[in-house]
């Protein structure tokens, strides 16, 4: 099933003030490259509330789906996910089990052309930074 068009908002804790320091919202624009195609991409981000730590909860809507587009977009902002193994090696909190990035909302038309709207509550893990 392809969202059409995609809708997908997520939240992450990030661990930087690097990129969002001075905008409460703003675009990644980056081209990302996969599998030797560099292709265009953007994510809208919203910080919804500042944390202890220089940890920064946000709300993000990729424009696009590509592969791993929102992890990718944080890391090349000096923004890299909390528990993110794969972006982000050098992360004192890389010993985290869980990756600090949820998917709360998809929307999409499905194969009979009926809108799907899928809304998901915070995991547990999210809570003690919170």
């Amino acid at each position: 099933i392809t969202p059409t068009p995609p809708n997908h908002i997520s939240a992450c804790l990030v661990g930087s003030e690097m990129c969002i320091r001075d905008r409460n919202k703003g675009i990644f624009n980056d081209r990302l490259s996969n599998t030797g195609k560099t292709l265009d991409a953007s994510t809208k981000y919203e910080v919804i509330k500042v944390l202890k730590n220089k940890l920064y909860f946000l709300k993000l809507q990729p424009s696009s789906g590509r592969k791993h587009q929102i992890r990718m977009h944080c890391y090349l902002n000096q923004s890299p996910i909390l528990g993110d193994k794969k972006y982000y090696q050098y992360n004192k909190d890389a010993n985290q089990k869980n990756l600090f990035l949820h998917a709360g909302q998809l929307n999409f038309v499905d194969q009979d052309n009926q809108k799907v709207n899928i809304n998901a509550k915070l995991p547990s893990h999210f809570e003690e930074y919170l």
